[in-house]
């Protein structure tokens, strides 16, 4: 009689096949039954780091951290038109970049860059040094106005 009264005390996990489950996308719905004979078919505990609304709340304060704190301290303002955008790259590796670039593009079109006296190029110099001079006459009426 001790035997048959300790079976009932604790009873063994059941697997009900006959529900289907939607939300696990599985063909069985499992559940457990608790000391108090009760069916629980919600699992215990978090299965995911998602399914814990304070690691979502950390994850997403952290990451607006992170960002107020790249964008404003990567915010440059254009001393011209007054605009500010954000940069990413610093001047000395946005150069470095470049350079290495212009270099690989010289030996690309190796054969085909024309010298420097050949008249098509002093006039791309001279179209060029008229637009630099325009933008520098302008830089200097704007900065007279302040």
């Amino acid at each position: 009689m001790t035997w048959v009264s300790k079976i009932s005390l604790f009873p063994p996990v059941r697997v009900d096949r006959s529900l289907n489950s939607r939300l696990y996308a599985t063909g069985n719905r499992y559940y457990y039954v608790d000391s108090r004979q009760v069916r629980h078919f919600k699992p215990r505990g978090y299965k995911r780091w998602s399914d814990n609304p304070k690691n979502i709340l950390i994850a997403v304060l952290v990451g607006s951290g992170i960002g107020i704190t790249v964008y404003f301290g990567n915010v440059e303002t254009i001393p011209y038109t007054k605009r500010r955008h954000l940069v990413l790259l610093s001047k000395n590796l946005e150069r470095t970049i470049g350079e290495s670039r212009f270099k690989n593009m010289k030996v690309g079109f190796k054969g085909k860059i024309l010298h420097a006296m050949h008249p098509e190029s002093v006039r791309v110099r001279l179209i060029s040094k008229d637009i630099i001079e325009a933008l520098q006459r302008g830089l200097k009426k704007e900065q007279g106005k302040k």
